[in-house]
This record gives structure tokens, C-alpha cells and sequence, in this order.
């Protein structure tokens, strides 16, 4: 939330700082509720291709998930394709 409230403050450096740190940890996550965190915030603040490609490969990772975790890509993208979709009308 904290990120969200200031995404006017990030810069292109922070984003690319962001999406590295996600891809790096995002298997780690064992908690669903931070991975739809996570997933949402990539989805509503990063560039629409730019969170496309993190979230695709954020899904990717899943599977290395520990036994019984859950994540949250899969809405990541759908979150991505509504936010496409308010910015077309």
C-alpha cells in the first residue's frame, strides 16, 4: 500500500529495482495474501508490457513454490487486461 500511495514518486530505476526483486523472491513467497499483493500492485502501476512480461514470469515461478503455497499471477493478469481495458475507454 505504502508503494501504491507513492507510485508517483517511482522512477523507471525503481520499477526495474521492483520487478528484479520479484523475480528473485517471488517463489519464496508462501503467503497468498502478499503474493496477490504483489500481483495487484504489478498489475495497476508498473507499464502495461513491462507487467505483462513480470507477471508471466512471475507465473512461471509458482511452480518452484514450496509444497502447499499458493500464487496469485493468474490474477495478476486479469487485473492487468481490466486495467487495459479502463484505459482503451
Amino acid at each position: 500500500m505504502v508503494l501504491s500511495a507513492g507510485r508517483h514518486r517511482l522512477t523507471p530505476g525503481h520499477f526495474e529495482q521492483l520487478s528484479s526483486v520479484f523475480r528473485k523472491h517471488y517463489a519464496l513467497y508462501e503467503d497468498s495474501e502478499l503474493c496477490l499483493a504483489v500481483c495487484d500492485f504489478v498489475a495497476r502501476n508498473f507499464p502495461h508490457r513491462d507487467a505483462r512480461n513480470l507477471l508471466e514470469d512471475m507465473r512461471g515461478l509458482e511452480s518452484e513454490k514450496p509444497s502447499g503455497a499458493r500464487g496469485a499471477a493468474d490474477e495478476g493478469l486479469q487485473i492487468l487486461e481490466n486495467e487495459i481495458g479502463r484505459a482503451e475507454q
